[in-house]
């Protein structure tokens, strides 16, 4: 994975701009594509489409490991399947501690033309199933292209008001209760007055919003939100962005703004159309700038939309690539002032991998679940606690005999960090038993720590704990000058 750029350095990059007073509490909803399948998900035993297009075969293993997959950017876990709940707890972890309120998934409904139309029901359910437990909101992107007719859009209405609009975890406007259900158009259905009794089916009041500029819904939209466009040709995304808050944006009821990393579809080279533009992420910049319009503008929006989690096709993913790492869920953690760093986000993915190397042991797994319930409590606090016979067992079974020794880092924010050493190298400076404080100089993997030895009492992490033995995190720079090294009384691989 590619070195990822310190958090104190975006920081710099975003400035005031895009964390002026308030924009912190603006709510911020993810879009979310439940559509990946694998093998051994899909109901014809193949990778799903967003795969492959029509051109790519992720059966196809390069030197470096990379399935080939219709994307320019690679997930960092590689391709995976919707609705595998090891990796709705990832994503779902790394959202929490980005500061992201919600999702807002791409739904099809129950009825219509699309032959994967019950895979993503399915998927969109088991991601629902999950936000509660996270203390996370939902709503649905409804579309309409796949409508056979007005009669299937209602139909997807009324299951979206029997199965999602009483759910608790729905989102819903503070002071109205309205839901909030967002079309991707309207596309098929362009009559307003079929779009009122679209809306009734509903069997309240709702917060619809349509595409910006799209008035297909007439007045039974209350509002609308924006979405990437650039014209052709031009670099002018931000421009169309501008005037949507300043000009259209005042004339509505309720307005999603947004926010993106950039645009890269692969549908040219996937075999699936023409494609439409690119808008370069610059190294974070477009991100900055469309986080700081939204700030600059979040008088006028009600909700920010963060386009999008995992839309590999597209190339507008926050979700970590093999590219990027965890860049862009760093830029929203500023933009949240939420209290975690991409450290934490390296415990999410660290126990996803954790999931996957022990997913047949019931021991392990259970272990790894207090893993998941201290992250989604944001539970990344220091404890002070003891090194237990059970834990040490537990850990020493992760890996194999080879000799290393394992260190917890603690920096300024009052945070854990875990970290392998695994060479041997000069002298460590002089030490207490089982604890050492070494110079900033003097850390990284050449040196050695202390001898085994039996730790009566030491600082640990209740969150990172049962990670005891997995490289979590790079050397905290701003450790404040020298870290705490607790070694174990066997050592872990």
């Amino acid at each position: 994975m590619p070195e990822l750029q310190q958090p104190e350095i975006l920081e710099n990059r975003l400035a005031l701009t895009a964390n002026p007073p308030g924009a912190a509490s603006l709510p911020v909803y993810m879009h979310y594509m439940p559509w990946f399948e694998t093998p051994e998900t899909s109901a014809n035993g193949e990778w799903g489409w967003h795969w492959t297009m029509n051109t790519r075969n992720p059966d196809v293993i390069d030197a470096s490991g990379r399935r080939d997959i219709a994307a320019h950017q690679y997930p960092l876990i590689g391709p995976y399947a919707s609705n595998d709940p090891d990796v709705i707890e990832y994503h779902l972890h790394l959202m929490k501690l980005s500061g992201v309120d919600g999702v807002l998934i791409n739904w099809y409904g129950v009825a219509g033309t699309n032959g994967d139309i019950d895979m993503l029901l399915r998927n969109s359910k088991a991601l629902i199933d999950r936000l509660e437990a996270f203390d996370m909101e939902f709503a649905v992107v409804l579309e309409d292209r796949f409508a056979a007719g007005a009669h299937d859009t209602m139909q997807n209405m009324a299951y979206l008001r029997d199965q999602y609009l009483t759910h608790p975890a729905y989102i819903r406007d503070d002071s109205t209760d309205r839901p909030l259900v967002l079309i991707f158009g309207p596309i098929t259905v362009t009559d307003s007055g079929v779009w009122a009794k679209i809306a009734e089916e509903a069997g309240e009041p709702i917060d619809l919003l349509s595409l910006w500029y799209n008035d297909r819904a007439g007045g039974a939209a209350t509002g609308q939100y924006a979405w990437v466009y650039q014209d052709q040709g031009t670099t002018n995304h931000l421009s169309h962005l501008e005037n949507f808050y300043t000009l259209k944006a005042p004339s509505l009821n309720v307005v999603g703004g947004i926010a993106y990393p950039g645009f890269d579809d692969f549908y040219a080279e996937g075999g699936a159309g023409a494609g439409y533009f690119e808008i370069p992420a610059q190294g974070g910049q477009t991100l900055t700038a469309t986080l700081a319009l939204a700030a600059e503008h979040q008088t006028e929006i009600d909700f920010l939309q963060l386009v999008t989690w995992n839309d590999f096709g597209e190339g507008t993913m926050f979700e970590p690539t093999a590219e990027h790492g965890f860049d862009a869920l760093t830029h929203i953690q500023l933009f949240r002032n939420a209290p975690f760093s991409v450290d934490d986000l390296e415990v999410a993915h660290a126990l996803y991998q954790a999931r996957k190397e022990h997913a047949t042991s019931p021991a392990a797994s259970a272990q790894l679940d207090s893993v998941a319930a201290a992250i989604r409590a944001g539970d990344m606090e220091i404890e002070e606690g003891a090194l237990g016979d059970q834990q040490r067992a537990f850990l020493s079974s992760f890996h194999a005999s080879v000799p290393h020794h394992i260190a917890f880092t603690r920096d300024s924010h009052g945070l854990v960090r875990a970290l392998r050493f695994r060479t041997p190298g000069p002298a460590a400076p002089a030490q207490t038993p089982g604890v050492a404080v070494l110079p900033r100089s003097a850390r990284g993997p050449a040196f050695a720590p202390a001898p085994p030895a039996e730790p009566t009492s030491a600082t640990l992490s209740t969150s990172l704990f049962w990670l005891y033995g997995l490289w979590l995190a790079d050397q905290d720079s701003k450790n404040g000058g020298g870290i705490s090294v607790v070694t174990s009384e066997q050592p872990i691989a």
